[in-house]
C-alpha cells in the first residue's frame, strides 16, 4: 500500500510537472505567435501609410519657364497644377494647359495646347493627352489625342492617329509621329488614308502613292481599321 502510495505520489508530481511545461511552452508559442503577428501589422501598417502618405501641393494660375544653358526654351501656363511628392515626383494639369516654345531669340516657333497634362519631374518628360493641338510658326497644324514631349533632346512623338494639316491646306494623316518642338521636320510612321489632299467644301481628295519631301516624311502603309484611329 506503501508502494501504491508512493507511486501515486510521485506519477502526480509528474502529471503536474509534465502538464505546467506544456503550458509554458503553449503559452511561450502563443507570445511568439503574437509577437511576430503584431510585428508583421506593423509592417503592414508602416508600408499602408507609405503608400498613402503622398503630399499633394495644389497651384492655380501657374507660370512655369523650361530655360537650358540661361536660354529660355519653353512657357507653360496652366489654370491648374496638382504637385504630386513623391519617390517619382510628378505635375497633373487636369485643366489642361498651353506651352509656347522659343527660339535662341526668344521668338515663339511653336505652341502646344491640350486639355489634359502629366510631367515626370525625375524623368523630364511630358505627356499630355485629350484635344492635342500643335501650331508652328509656318502655319503648320497639328491634331491628335496623345503627345509625349522628351525635354531632353527636344523630341516629341505619338503612338496615335494624327492630322497634320499645312498652311496652304493640305492634310495629311496617319499614325504615329516624331518630331521636335519646332514641329519640323517630322516623319509620320504609318500612312493612313488619302495623301496628300487639301480640305474643300465637297471634300474632294488629290491622290498621291507617297510624298517625301522638304521637312515632311511619311512612311506608306496600309490604312489602319477605323477602330483603331481611336484614341
Amino acid at each position: 500500500m506503501r508502494s501504491s502510495g508512493r507511486f501515486g505520489t510521485d506519477g502526480k508530481s509528474r502529471l503536474s510537472f509534465s502538464a505546467t511545461r506544456t503550458a509554458c511552452a503553449v503559452a511561450t508559442l502563443f507570445a511568439g505567435l503574437l509577437t511576430a503577428c503584431e510585428n508583421d501589422l506593423a509592417k503592414v501598417n508602416t508600408i499602408s501609410s507609405k503608400l498613402f502618405e503622398v503630399s499633394v501641393e495644389t497651384s492655380r494660375g501657374i507660370k512655369i519657364t523650361y530655360s537650358d544653358s540661361a536660354k529660355v526654351k519653353a512657357v507653360m501656363t496652366s489654370p491648374l497644377l496638382l504637385s504630386y511628392q513623391t519617390e517619382e515626383p510628378y505635375d497633373l494639369m487636369p485643366e489642361g494647359l498651353h506651352v509656347e516654345f522659343y527660339n535662341d531669340s526668344l521668338e515663339v516657333e511653336s505652341t502646344l495646347t491640350s486639355k489634359y497634362g502629366r510631367r515626370d519631374l525625375k524623368a523630364k518628360t511630358m505627356e499630355v493627352r485629350d484635344s492635342v493641338v500643335v501650331f508652328n510658326a509656318d502655319g503648320r497644324k497639328l491634331e491628335t489625342e496623345r503627345l509625349v514631349w522628351e525635354e531632353e533632346g527636344d523630341r516629341i512623338y505619338s503612338d496615335r492617329f494624327v492630322k497634320i494639316t499645312d498652311a496652304d491646306g493640305y492634310v495629311t494623316q496617319g499614325i504615329g509621329l516624331e518630331t521636335n518642338s519646332k514641329f519640323k521636320p517630322y516623319k509620320i510612321l504609318q500612312f493612313s488614308g488619302e495623301l496628300p489632299f487639301k480640305n474643300t467644301p465637297a471634300d474632294s481628295l488629290s491622290r498621291q502613292d507617297s510624298v517625301s519631301g522638304g521637312d515632311s516624311t511619311v512612311v506608306p502603309g496600309t490604312a489602319p481599321e477605323a477602330s483603331n484611329l481611336s484614341p
